[in-house]
Order: C-alpha cells, then structure tokens, then sequence
C-alpha cells in the first residue's frame, strides 16, 4: 500500500479541507498520515475515517532559539537552491544577491549568537513597577539591544527563516520515519518541510496551495518576511511534482507567474449528495439561538477575524431594524470585541448571536433555515479577491441565497447560477439593503433543482475528489517524478516514467 503523508501547520480537527482531502485519498486506498499542529504540550495521535493524525508537540520558548540551527539548515538549503534557479535562468544579478544575503546573514548570526541567546534573557526580566503604576522608561542599554537585535532579526531574514521553516524543521523527522511515497504540504510554510523530506527521499513533492501566499494580509508579515515569500515558492514550486489549489484565479495566477504546469483546481466543497438538506434530525441554527421562523436571519459562517467584513455587517443592521444576525464559527478574541463594540454603538446587541463552529460536515444543514448568507470578505489584498471560500457552497447547498462582497470569484458564480446579490463589502447601507432584497426574493433566489445538479455537477465533492485522485493515480503510475514543466501535457503534471 502506498504511503501518502500529509504536512498541514494547523489544527486538523478545524480544517475541512484537509480532512477532506486525507478522507478521500484514504478511501482510495492509500495509507495517509497527516503531521499537523494542534499547540498542544504533548505529541498525541489519533485515528479518524481511515486517516491517522500526527500532532506535534509545541515548541517550548527556549527550545525556538536552540533550533535555530536546524531553522537556518533549512533556509540555506532553499536559499542555495533559489541560487542555483536564478543563475540556470540567467538572472544573474538575481542570483548574486541572494548569494550575497545568504552568505552575509549566516556570518552576522554566527557572529551575534551570544547577543541573540543574550537578549530574550533581557526581555524576560521585568521593571519593578512604580507605586503610581507609571510605566517605566526603557534603559538605553534594552533600547540598543533591542534594537541590534530587531536589525539583525528581520534584516537578515532570521525571521523569515523561521517563519517559513520552523514547522518543517519540526515536522521532517516524523515524516521520514513514516517513510512516505508521497508528500503533501499544505500551503507554503510546510513546503520546505515537505522539499527537505522529498529530496533526502526521493520521492515526489505536492504543494497545496491554499491561498495566494504572496498577496495575502497575514499578520506580522514585514517587508523583508514578503520578499522571501516570493522567493521560497517561486523556487519550491519548481521542485514540486505538481501543485494543488482552491479556485481557477488562483491556479491562472501561479501559471502564468512561476511559468509551471497550470495547478489542479480542486474546490473547497462540502462533501454532499444531491438531497435537499434536511432540518429535522440535528440542531439548526434558529433552534440554537431560540429564534422563531418567522424572524429575518442572516448568517455569517467561517472563522471570526478581521477582513472580513463582520463589522460591517453589524453596523448594517441599523439599516435593517427587523433583521438578526448570525456569527457561526470559531471566534479571535479582538475581532469579537471589535463586533460587540460596533453592536453597542448603534444598540442591536439583541440582534446578533454569536455561535459556537459546528463540524465541518455539519455545517450546510446547521445553517439550513437561515434567511440569508453573507460573505462580505474586503478586499484588501490579491489573495482575498481571488478567494472561492468553504461558506458559498455551503450556503448555496443549503437553498441558503447569498450576498456577496465584490470579488471576481464570487461575483462570477452568483452571476451564472443566479444564487444571490453582490454588495459593496464596504457599505454597511449597501449591505443591509442587498440583504433585504434578498430575503424578499429568496424564492427566486434559491437554487432550482437544475441550477443544484450543474453546482454539483462542477463544484461538488465527487468532482474534486475524482480529480485529486486522478492526480495521485498519474503519479504512482508513472513510477518517477519531475517537477512541472510549463510544456507538459494539458491537464496534468510533467511527469516521466
């Protein structure tokens, strides 16, 4: 049986797409592993629908400076190969300069390792505080330290390297001695631990891209960080067997960018047969909030955090005094704060619920007999106005018709399957009245049984599955694998027997 392991740098248990994805390629037979992190203090396995998840120990905060060898093995490794990929190409002047910064880094660092053992030691010791609770000024010698230290940090791509290698770093043993036929990494900080395991292997490397990892919004992502992004998949890409990801934008933008073979386009879809969903056996989500039928409800479903547009949802029910909205997903403290604030401003604290993530296979029946879905994501970066979310086929998939921010994804699917309404994701007037004009015309709205069939036809699971699938099918029969090549055969990878 061939052993596909899986590298994914998140909790397992709240990625619907992974576990779709692992399900299915465990279905076909194929024994896979998945190596992911749940932040927990302890290694812990489990076994679920034919999968076995590896969690990884958390790193403890001293244990972050004693790998930092093997971090910067990594970065090197990826950096000398970016180096031999812009000489082969010719871009010479490309080249030197990562030479030139690879080299430089790694002497400042050999030389400053005492000042950056030294100064977390520093930052752990704390001001007295002063009877007036005053804050303290910093001494000059903490201020300089810091300073030496943010320098060295982030100018020589210190923390750049651990950003995109400390979960490989982590994760590389295990995955070697599962001995793997196959690896998968999910989006880009696992591709170097995926790239160090394939090489010393021998074994075909699949990158999964799950966002535009080069136009996203990340937080703490600086300049110098930004940079060595590019550079890491831009080169990594080129080592891949063959790359993975989640909308036609997305996969146009790394072809016609890193110049490989077009990626495989699997959809982020709930895993449904075509029956209607029922409300009848589970909780949905009027019954979990105790809101009766005959009560406008809107939902939002998907991680609460910023960019997404829930501030502006909240403040649109000042235009929609009848109107109650749902949050229905993990929660980040700030942007729940954020919410409640908004709602306390224009009062409609009564009005809106904030609900705990049902499963991910749970997901389009819980919100089944809401009014209306909103995905009023803001368009504050490429990868986000690209972006072809888990919630729109849920919500559509439910009979649930949708309003949706203007973003070319989204805006091209409600336009062909005349699902819903585009708003302006900035507008909370804009988004109350979309919201409005689609309750009022939900019936006309929702999906007729042949618009459900052509969604499903296209989008739905068996689709993509059968064309993951296909995918690992070509590579285990072709016995050996290269990288994708921009002149390989329409449709697939450039693979070679």
């Amino acid at each position: 049986m061939k052993r596909v392991v899986m590298l994914v740098a998140n909790n397992w248990e709240i990625d619907s797409r992974v576990i779709r994805e692992a399900s299915a390629v465990a279905d076909a037979g194929y024994d896979v592993h998945v190596i992911c992190d749940k932040a927990e203090a302890t290694y812990t396995k489990v076994l679920s629908a034919g999968v076995t998840y590896h969690c990884l120990p958390a790193w403890k905060p001293r244990e972050h400076l004693a790998r930092l060898p093997g971090v910067l093995i990594f970065h090197l490794r990826v950096s000398a190969a970016a180096v031999a990929q812009a000489w082969k190409g010719r871009r010479f002047s490309n080249a030197a300069l990562l030479a030139a910064k690879m080299v430089t880094g790694v002497l400042i660092v050999m030389a400053l390792t005492p000042l950056l053992l030294f100064f977390p030691l520093i930052a752990l010791m704390r001001r007295p505080a002063s009877p007036s609770n005053a804050v303290q000024p910093e001494s000059l010698v903490r201020r300089l330290l810091r300073g030496i230290r943010k320098f060295i940090w982030h100018r020589f791509a210190i923390d750049s390297a651990h950003y995109l290698n400390q979960f490989g770093v982590r994760a590389a043993p295990l995955a070697l001695s599962l001995k793997p036929d196959v690896i998968h990494a999910h989006d880009l900080v696992t591709l170097s631990g995926g790239y160090a395991v394939a090489r010393t292997s021998s074994i075909p490397l699949i990158y999964d891209a799950h966002e535009l990892e080069t136009h996203t919004n990340y937080w703490g992502l600086n300049p110098h960080m930004r940079r060595w992004v590019e550079t890491y998949e831009r080169t990594l890409v080129k080592r891949c067997v063959a790359i993975v990801t989640v909308c036609e934008s997305i996969a146009d933008w790394l072809h016609d960018n890193y110049h490989v073979q077009r990626p495989v386009v699997v959809h982020n879809t709930p895993n449904l047969t075509q029956s209607a969903p029922t409300t009848s056996a589970r909780a949905t989500l009027r019954s979990a909030i105790g809101l009766g039928r005959d009560v406008p409800l809107a939902v939002y479903v998907g991680s609460v955090t910023i960019d997404r547009g829930l501030v502006e949802s909240v403040r649109a029910l000042a235009f929609a005094p009848s109107l109650h909205f749902a949050f229905v997903g993990p929660r980040y403290i700030e942007t729940e704060k954020d919410i409640l604030q908004a709602a306390r401003e224009i009062g409609v604290t009564d009005r809106i619920h904030l609900v705990d993530a049902v499963p991910s296979s749970q997901v389009t029946e819980f919100v089944s007999d809401a009014d209306c879905s909103v995905i009023a994501i803001q368009n504050v970066c490429l990868s986000y106005y690209f972006c072809f979310p888990n919630k729109l086929l849920e919500s559509v998939l439910a009979d649930v018709p949708v309003v949706v921010a203007r973003l070319i994804e989204l805006e091209n699917f409600v336009a062909r399957f005349h699902t819903g309404i585009v708003a302006d994701e900035t507008s909370p007037e804009a988004i109350a009245n979309a919201i409005m004009t689609v309750i009022a015309n939900k019936e006309s709205l929702r999906p007729t049984l042949a618009i459900k069939q052509a969604i499903i036809a296209e989008y739905g699971w068996t689709t993509q599955r059968k064309k993951l699938l296909d995918l690992y099918a070509n590579i285990f029969v072709s016995g050996h694998a290269m990288p994708a090549r921009e002149d390989a055969p329409s449709g697939q990878a450039a693979l070679v027997p």
